[in-house]
């Protein structure tokens, strides 16, 4: 019965062997189709302590990239600026229209820089806007007995310019005197530098200040009288760069003219203003012992030829002068050594009194006056 009982237990050892190697064989199976990695301690250490080199190799790559702009920047900073002779930083437009600094060369430059006012681009130039359309007039004068002429180019784009400004003015709350509303004809400075060419073309003559105020009387007294403007009532006030564009103009407009060729010329110079007859004339800065009512102006007629200081009679749709002039002051200035005038213009005076019939005398005087100053025979002004 021992026996028996011992062979029972023996198999029951034999079957639980049987039974843990079985479950190792199914547990070793199942592990090789599933394989799992199981990291160590130590493989998490190393990835913590890769993941922070790296970290700490990019925050070094970013500052040292920052210190890099930085230091260039510091460069670039201290570099000097390269500029052209007139200042104008490289590859930038010159405050002078169109010019533009190329590379350390001041070049033309109309379509980046753009052109100054009242001038338009040409390819890359700048031209004035008033100089598109241009004829020659002929301005004669005489001088002396002699005949002679200057010829100066004028330009329609800036007659019309002109032709265009409003003739009013605004009293806020006065109104302007009669100093301004004249200087504001002969200042105007689209027409400045025009009329300066005509000046230079007077004192090119290489003659003497006084022979050069000279030429400029006759020669503005030799322009046309605006007779159909007048006789209809047409007058709008000329500029003088006007007077020399339409080559006429009445007695208002012919002595701003003159006034500002005198005083570009370097003489002083007033307006004689005659509001009652509507009349106006140049007063030219004289001794005053031959000046016009001891103003230190001498009278200076522009309606036509007439030698200084001669006040005639009567005018065409004037008559007489009637009153007394506002006397206008447009510049202080120089002398003119007017004697030879002043002498000439009484005996004149002297010869005009005996009447139509002359001794040959007297008339020969009287010839050799109206051509020395180019007077017209027959013309706006009366001798009595």
């Amino acid at each position: 019965m021992k026996i028996k009982n011992f062979q029972c237990a023996k198999n029951l050892r034999f079957l639980g062997m049987i039974k843990k190697v079985m479950v190792m064989l199914i547990f070793l199976f199942l592990v090789g189709c599933n394989p799992v990695e199981i990291e160590s301690q130590d493989d998490f250490e190393n990835d913590d302590k890769i993941d922070t080199e790296n970290i700490a190799d990019e925050t070094i790559n970013d500052e040292s990239l920052e210190e890099k702009e930085i230091q260039k920047e510091i460069i670039e900073s201290e570099k000097p600026i390269q500029r052209c002779n007139d200042g104008t930083i490289y590859s930038e437009c010159s405050t002078q229209k169109p010019y533009y600094c190329l590379n350390g060369n001041i070049i033309k430059k109309a379509s980046v820089c753009g052109c100054p006012l009242n001038q338009i681009a040409s390819g890359e130039n700048c031209v004035s806007a008033f100089e598109i359309t241009s004829k020659e007039n002929t301005f004669e004068y005489t001088l002396r007995g002699k005949q002679n002429a200057i010829n100066m180019i004028v330009h329609k784009e800036l007659n019309d310019f002109l032709s265009a400004k409003p003739r009013t003015y605004v009293c806020d709350p006065e109104c302007p005197s009669a100093r301004e509303l004249e200087l504001k004809y002969i200042n105007n400075p689209e027409q400045r530098q025009y009329l300066k060419k005509l000046v230079e073309s007077i004192k090119d003559k290489k003659i003497d200040k006084n022979e050069q105020a000279r030429v400029a009387i006759s020669l503005v007294q030799s322009i046309p009288y605006a007779d159909s403007e007048r006789r209809y009532k047409e007058l709008q006030g000329r500029y003088p760069y006007e007077v020399l564009y339409d080559d006429r103009g009445v007695c208002g407009e012919k002595s701003s003219l003159l006034a500002f060729l005198l005083r570009e010329l370097g003489f002083g110079v007033s307006l004689f203003h005659y509001p009652e007859d509507r009349h106006m004339t140049v007063g030219i800065k004289c001794p005053v012992e031959y000046s016009y009512q001891e103003s230190g102006y001498c009278f200076v007629e522009t309606v036509e030829p007439i030698i200084a200081t001669y006040i005639p009679s009567e005018y065409v749709e004037i008559g007489s002068l009637s009153s007394d002039p506002e006397i206008i002051q447009i510049s202080d200035g120089e002398i003119f050594d007017i004697k030879e005038e002043y002498n000439d213009a009484r005996e004149l005076e002297r010869i005009n009194k005996l009447g139509v019939v002359l001794e040959p005398l007297d008339y020969a005087i009287w010839r050799d006056l109206m051509k020395k100053y180019g007077i017209y025979v027959r013309g706006r002004l009366f001798f009595k």
